[in-house]
């Protein structure tokens, strides 16, 4: 269901992070991870290799699914959605990508995404932002039951 989450620096290193990496709990140890991602451009699990993050080189179009619908989600998007009604209308073979600012304030290029969308009136963090995303997509997946 979730292929990769993306993450773009404020410096612009946008890096790919899969979904079953599991994050460090302390800040030393993130920071250590970190610190091996931008040295190395990827971080590999211990056991078996694989690589769990990795850096994406430009353009970033090439590194999206084939059938990618990017959306963009910004509180200064004057196309303001219920997020719900939004995801249902979209069809279950689309491939979704957000992107979301890493700060209340920031913007997301319009540039970069196929739409362009805010799911509040009112300026909202990243993690709350994609909360309300995650709740609208287990609605259209009906993954809670009863």
């Amino acid at each position: 269901m979730v292929g990769a989450v993306y993450v773009k620096t404020d410096s612009g290193v946008t890096f790919e992070v899969k979904p079953h990496t599991r994050i460090p709990r302390t800040c030393k140890r993130f920071c250590g991870i970190m610190v091996e991602l931008l040295e190395k451009s990827c971080v590999r699990a211990k056991d078996s290799g694989e690589v769990l993050i990795r850096v994406l080189k430009e353009p970033l179009a090439q590194h999206m699914p084939e059938n990618a619908r990017i959306i963009g989600l910004s509180y200064s998007s004057e196309k303001l959605v219920d997020v719900e009604d939004y995801l249902s209308a979209i069809p279950d073979d689309s491939e979704l990508v957000f992107v979301v600012g890493t700060m209340v304030h920031s913007k997301v290029s319009k540039d970069s995404t196929d739409d362009y969308i805010s799911v509040s009136g009112y300026p909202l963090s990243a993690k709350y932002c994609l909360g309300l995303v995650c709740e609208a997509l287990e609605q259209k997946w009906k993954l809670l039951q009863g």
